[in-house]
């Protein structure tokens, strides 16, 4: 071959094969999702939530609580970020502080910081007095007691859970 034709033999076999190339690697991307989605549900939802866009996340709850998990509501002694916790001997997905409009990650860091640092947090009281009021202001408490973020009745809790979970698989069901 002339180095023409070389030239242009390699240039079109360079670009079909990185089509090609880049068409597997989704492929094996997309076996190993599906491996850890049947094998592993917990843990696909809770990294799939964990760094999904903000439009995404309510979408992938419906699916996640389709497919048999529990998403728990965000409370102060789970944490700022989405996290697996065990409640009742059930594992679930925890929804975290920042899915809350009206808490910043400042301020959820500082309540997962002093929560990590001297325990639990027992009751409203133990909460506001355990927090700089700086940051965690008027506005930050009322949205956490808004979503219910601030309740230390556990029954009264997770009712509020299992109607959040059902209203997610009606919609799934429905929608």
């Amino acid at each position: 071959y002339s180095k023409e034709d070389a030239d242009r033999i390699f240039s079109t076999l360079l670009i079909y094969s990185f089509n090609k190339g880049h068409a597997a690697g989704y492929g094996v991307v997309s076996i190993k999702q599906m491996y850890y989605k049947v094998y592993y549900p917990e843990l696909f939802w809770l990294i799939t939530l964990k760094y999904a866009k903000e439009q995404d996340l309510f979408r992938f709850e419906i699916q996640a609580v389709k497919g048999g998990n529990i998403i728990m509501l965000p409370h102060v002694n789970f944490g700022a970020q989405y996290k697996m916790v065990t409640i009742e001997e059930d594992r679930a997905i925890a929804q975290g502080l920042l899915n809350i409009k009206g808490v910043g990650e400042k301020a959820a860091s500082i309540i997962e910081s002093e929560r990590k640092e001297n325990g639990k947090y027992s009751c409203y009281e133990d909460f506001i007095g355990r927090l700089p009021k700086r940051t965690v202001n008027k506005r930050v408490i009322n949205a956490l007691i808004d979503a219910g973020s601030l309740e230390f009745n556990k029954d009264r809790y997770l009712k509020r859970v299992v109607k959040y979970n059902s209203a997610l698989y009606a919609k799934g069901v429905n929608g």
